[in-house]
């Protein structure tokens, strides 16, 4: 039962998904928090691991079992890593994470690696194919899925071509592995050598990854101070009141730059290989100035859900219809399209009796 413990409890903060059923908005407002912080990390592995001992006894009386029942503190103790993987991960991206719900809401920003990271497929993914391809319907799901995770490296525009090359050269290795394992050198053998061969890839995989994320998460408080530095040196801005350097696409020496003013948002990008480090846009975004009909439009159940999300909030009011119409996005997010990410509308009447658009920001 420790696969099934292990991936069982490494989902089990997503709980909080059925915040959808409340809409897009409130999914937002609740997600990452109660059921992935210190306090989850506390109480959800005791779940996983008794539910899965209730699982193993009741097998043991319907199927009258012979083998002695799994102990419950091993159990446990498989639940608790699985557990911690899940914020860990969710942390590192620049969606954000909140330790202490219901203690304190606050949000915290790994900003260290993009939420679809193809090296993280590769290092994680592989010892898996090499351990469960054995059967020719095995290989023809791994090579689907292969297919299905190559198409956003290979066509997304933001992938450098050299991380497309990368991919594609990291596919052949494990399929070279795969095809003739006695290139891995100091292999085990006899019957046990395939097992003995798995456990020293995902070991390797597993080293190289850890180093690849704490390298990654160290990196990016470097990234914010040299970017906040040559702000100060080069735009007419206010008092830098944060910086944000978030990952980019499959590219570990780049990222996105936002510099938040008092009001405004500054965008750049980052890249390590260039002096200097930041190239910024022409214009800044104005983070939208307060007024009677903003704070009416903040009070809507949607908006106040969106920004209590919103880590570079902004807003635009526009006049229309004897009324005005108040969106709310995040500079993380500027032109990514539609859904909840993307932002919300507000219509305010005359009176300040508000109405909801509908329709997400980006769709209308």
């Amino acid at each position: 039962m420790a696969t099934p413990t292990l991936v069982v409890a490494a989902n089990a903060p997503d709980i909080d998904i059925v915040a959808m059923f409340w809409g897009p908005y409130a999914a937002l407002a609740w997600r990452r928090g109660l059921t992935h912080g210190i306090p989850a990390l506390i109480v959800l592995p005791f779940v996983v691991a008794g539910t899965v001992v209730l699982v193993d006894r009741l097998a043991h009386r319907v199927r009258g079992l012979d083998r002695p029942p799994h102990r419950f503190g091993v159990l446990l103790g498989l639940a608790a890593v699985g557990v911690a993987t899940h914020p860990i991960l969710d942390w590192i991206n620049t969606y954000g994470m909140r330790w202490f719900v219901p203690f304190d809401g606050s949000w915290s920003y790994g900003d260290a690696v993009f939420i679809l990271d193809p090296w993280l497929w590769l290092l994680f993914g592989g010892p898996v194919f090499f351990a469960w391809s054995r059967t020719r319907v095995a290989l023809g799901g791994w090579g689907l899925l292969a297919g299905l995770l190559s198409v956003p490296v290979l066509i997304a525009a933001a992938v450098p071509s050299w991380a497309r090359a990368v991919w594609l050269a990291g596919l052949a290795g494990w399929t070279l592995l795969r095809v003739d394992p006695r290139r891995l050198r100091g292999a085990a053998r006899g019957p046990g050598r395939r097992i003995a061969r798995s456990e020293g890839l995902a070991r390797r995989s597993l080293l190289v990854a850890s180093a690849y994320l704490v390298l990654m998460a160290s990196a990016t408080p470097l990234a914010e101070a040299v970017a906040a530095a040559e702000a100060r040196e080069r735009l007419p801005l206010d008092e830098v009141v944060s910086t944000m350097v978030g990952p980019l696409p499959a590219d570990p020496l780049g990222g996105e730059v936002i510099v938040e003013t008092a009001d405004a948002y500054w965008i750049g990008t980052f890249r390590w290989t260039r002096r200097p480090r930041v190239e910024w846009e022409a214009e800044s975004i104005a983070r939208g100035e307060a007024s009677a009909v903003v704070s009416e439009a903040m009070q809507h159940p949607e908006a106040r859900d969106f920004l209590e999300w919103s880590r570079f909030p902004l807003h635009l009011v526009t006049s229309h219809s004897g009324g005005w119409w108040v969106e709310f996005q995040d500079a993380r997010y500027l032109g990514s399209g539609g859904g909840s990410l993307s932002g919300v509308r507000v219509f305010i009447h005359p009176d300040f009796q508000s109405g909801r658009d509908p329709t997400p920001v980006g769709e209308y």
